[in-house]
């Protein structure tokens, strides 16, 4: 019977801050703070600075507006900035531990000797990875705000990624260590239409909405130190995320002219003895 046992600690400590102002429900700002430390990385890069800001626009709260105000309910742009910080890597990566142990081979004591062992490298100035996301928004309704309409358009950047870093040699006998190694940007929009309304089933009050959301996005390796593009390393700049790597297919091959045309232009005898027939996929020539 074995018994094993293993403790780990981590602290987080925070400050924050914010300032509201309202000038007649039309003008609308916010600024707000977080600093935050993590004993997850090294006293000199423990601690980050997370700012945000939005103001927005009632536009319909405008006199110009009040001629369709009864019809056209709300109208109001707004835009924000926003920063927060990722602190989830390992409660110790920024150590390189030594492991205390027994040695398998006896060298004439007639017991095994006590060994050291040194673990995997590491990245002693581990910090916070950092998100930055600028948006842009706009909110309407109509119809005594039964219809209303929620557009955004917004762009994320995510720095000092924590990811795997330089590549390792195989011999080295140990992975890539996780770093602040990487840039991300993502763009994306979204589109939500609702309709909502109240009135009287059976003498009760009923109410219901319906939403529909349109969105999308793509995100885009920006930095990484792997200028060859290689694939032995987990990321290249212009990386799309989610890229799917394969042939192209513009169809089949439809009769047997066709399939003797890509016998002239395309030799398979290096991967197969047969031929090209009628039916075979064709693979698109990209080069």
């Amino acid at each position: 019977m074995e018994v094993e046992g293993g403790q780990n600690e981590y602290a987080l400590a925070g400050f924050f801050a914010r300032v509201n102002y309202d000038y007649a429900g039309k003008y609308l700002f916010e600024v707000s703070g977080r600093y935050d430390g993590s004993s997850r990385f090294s006293e000199n890069d423990r601690w980050g600075f997370f700012p945000s800001a939005s103001a927005g626009w009632r536009i319909s709260e405008e006199k110009f507006f009040s001629k369709i105000k009864d019809k056209f309910n709300n109208l109001k742009i707004r835009y924000s900035y926003g920063s927060l910080g990722n602190q989830q890597v390992g409660y110790y990566d920024y150590i390189r531990k030594i492991s205390i142990g027994t040695s398998s081979y006896l060298f004439g004591t007639g017991s095994k000797p006590t060994i050291a062992t040194i673990g995997a490298p590491v990245a002693s100035d581990l910090t916070w990875e950092k998100v930055q996301q600028h948006n842009l928004g706009l909110d309407a309704s109509w119809l005594g705000n039964r219809l209303s309409l929620t557009a955004e358009a917004y762009i994320r950047d995510t720095k000092d990624m924590l990811t795997a870093g330089v590549a390792l040699p195989a011999t080295y006998g140990a992975s890539s260590p996780k770093m602040n190694a990487a840039d991300l940007r993502t763009k994306g929009y979204e589109l939500s239409l609702t309709w909502k309304d109240l009135f009287q089933l059976a003498g009760h009050p009923f109410s219901y909405n319906i939403t529909a959301i349109f969105s999308d996005y793509v995100t885009d390796v920006t930095k990484y130190d792997n200028p060859e593009k290689s694939f032995a390393l987990s990321h290249y700049v212009g990386k799309r995320w989610g890229e799917i790597w394969g042939y192209r297919s513009p169809g089949l091959l439809q009769s047997q002219a066709d399939a003797d045309a890509y016998n002239a232009n395309y030799d398979l005898s290096y991967i197969s003895s047969s031929k090209w027939t009628p039916g075979d996929v064709i693979l698109k020539d990209l080069n």
